[in-house]
């Protein structure tokens, strides 16, 4: 696995996220369409239940709209090289990764598999590669960001969320493990 490989993760989970952005987007927009064409499309709902209907309509709407510029906004970055893995390679006094591990999310039906990567800026960035690119992803950072740390611990969370706060609180101008 090289830099273009993990670019192409980050690519492919920002395709992904235009295309549920974009389903999203078109559900608040249809239960407003509904809502809007019919005189009857709340049939006996009372105020307080129309009142939800279009709150619901609006939220699926900037959520969706929200999850595709984001996502434009993230394969922007990587064109002109202001994405976070960018700048850490390029200048890693300004921004560094400092923590990477797997995140698995189970159901009952699949396993779903990503890669939580955390900048010295408290950022995080979410990775959805294939399955069968994590480990290599996770080596290559490895090599790339050898002070990184790697793996989850509920020690780690504790320590980064504390230096997070430092952070945020401008007591100190960069998170560092």
């Amino acid at each position: 696995m090289n830099l273009e490989g993990l670019l192409g993760s980050v690519r492919r989970s920002n395709r992904t996220k235009i295309i549920v952005g974009v389903f999203i987007a078109a559900l608040g927009f249809f239960m407003i369409g509904l809502g809007v064409a019919t005189d009857d499309a709340y049939g006996d709902m009372n105020e307080a239940g129309i009142i939800l209907v279009w709150v619901f309509s609006l939220l699926f709407v900037v959520t969706g709209i929200l999850m595709i510029a984001l996502s434009v906004k993230s394969n922007k970055s990587i064109a002109t090289r202001q994405h976070p893995f960018l700048r850490a390679m390029d200048n890693p006094n300004d921004i560094s990764v400092i923590w990477v591990y797997e995140h698995i999310v189970k159901s009952s039906a699949t396993a779903n598999h990503s890669l939580h990567i955390y900048f010295s800026n408290g950022k995080m960035e979410g990775v959805v590669p294939k399955k069968k690119d994590i480990q290599p992803l996770m080596q290559y950072l490895m090599q790339t960001f050898p002070s990184a740390r790697f793996g989850f611990s509920e020690d780690i969370k504790k320590e980064f969320q504390a230096q997070k706060k430092r952070f945020k609180k401008k007591e100190i101008d960069r998170i560092v493990f």
